[in-house]
């Protein structure tokens, strides 16, 4: 089938447009395309790509966790070139007087879900009645590059929120189902802190994104396979750098690796939190852990998470908020030695109640 599709997109078509990709995608020959499943955080996903290498990619970087026992129908998710579908290029946005909330609230009222378009040639959308979903691009270079780092996360964000559960820009750590999540921005240190962490022993469900479902507990299941760490950080772990020196660094300088290679064993299912703690470059002789407020966790937070989708009514404000209340919030002052750093944490995670 050669999708049908117009040149411009505005919020008079764009619901008929997004039904028109998705119709296009469904009725791709099998054969043509290669199939995936995977459960991260536990939600089934039956996935179809026209490009073996990205099936590869998904497959080995989205957690696969057994179905809950309340797990719902398996969603159906096409990520495709528009080649495939018998488009040259993509519909354009052209409805620039339509700002974020009154797209997402077109969608909404068709049981829809899109990405506000923040990309050219690239579309991202979800229907909600059917399970079915597209990320559709020109070409996979019209993809932003951080995409390969989190598979779908556009997609998972839509399945978590209609459970009840969210997507949180957090690492963690933990041991016997108990555990901490890391905030911070980018260079904060947080990934470090997981993988020094991760080195002494420690399990984690993430170093980049989380599930996030409840308050009493909090739990936290993993999306994604993978850690991001660059050349220094590799450094302070011994031997690591060393491991991974044939991998290719990514956009970010970056080398991304599944840490079940070096520590088996390492992923937990699920973690119940018990504090939320905040690192800190400190330079600190000895690490240390420090009272932090619930305030300065949720700004924190709302720098790394709270904006990653403009536009959508979402009460995950409120939810945050009743978090960081609900739960003791540290800073923890990192030292320079990754190996003090993570004895730190053991013993902190250790008088986790």
């Amino acid at each position: 089938m050669s999708a049908q599709l117009p040149a411009q997109v505005d919020r008079h078509n764009l619901v008929a447009v997004l039904r028109a990709m998705i119709a296009a995608a469904e009725s791709i020959a099998r054969e043509r395309l290669h199939r995936r499943t995977a459960h991260p955080a536990g939600i089934p996903l039956e996935l179809w790509f026209d490009d073996a290498a990205d099936a590869d990619l998904a497959a080995a970087r989205l957690a696969d966790l057994a179905p809950g026992k309340t797990a719902t129908r398996r969603a159906r998710l096409y990520t495709l070139s528009s080649g495939t579908i018998g488009c040259d290029r993509l519909p354009s946005w052209s409805d620039d007087a339509c700002d974020p909330g009154t797209f997402h609230a077109i969608l909404a009222e068709a049981k829809f879900r899109a990405a506000h378009p923040f990309h050219r040639q690239l579309w991202l959308a979800f229907d909600e009645a059917t399970g079915i979903g597209v990320q559709l691009a020109r070409s996979p270079a019209d993809r932003p590059v951080w995409f390969a780092g989190a598979p779908l996360r556009h997609h998972l964000h839509w399945l978590l929120r209609a459970r009840g559960r969210r997507i949180a820009h957090a690492a963690s750590l933990g041991r016997d189902g108990r555990g901490i999540l890391l905030l911070g921005h980018g260079g904060a240190g947080k990934s470090g802190t997981m993988l020094a962490g991760v080195a002494a022993g420690l399990q984690t469900v993430g170093d980049d994104y989380v599930a996030l479902s409840g308050l009493d507990p909090a739990v936290a299941q993993p999306l994604f396979r993978i850690v991001k760490q660059d050349g220094a950080g590799l450094a302070r772990i011994a031997g690591l750098a060393e491991r991974l020196a044939h991998l290719p660094l990514n956009w970010m300088n970056k080398v991304e690796f599944d840490p079940t290679t070096i520590f088996p064993g390492c992923f937990a299912d699920a973690l119940r939190i018990g504090a939320i703690v905040v690192p800190r470059l400190a330079h600190a002789t000895i690490p240390r852990f420090a009272p932090a407020t619930p305030g300065e966790a949720m700004r924190m937070l709302m720098r790394t998470n709270l904006y990653q989708y403009p536009g959508e009514a979402d009460d995950g404000l409120a939810y945050y908020a009743a978090l960081m209340r609900s739960l003791p919030v540290r800073h923890f002052d990192l030292s320079d030695q990754a190996a003090d750093n993570g004895a730190a944490l053991v013993e902190f995670t250790a008088t986790l109640g």
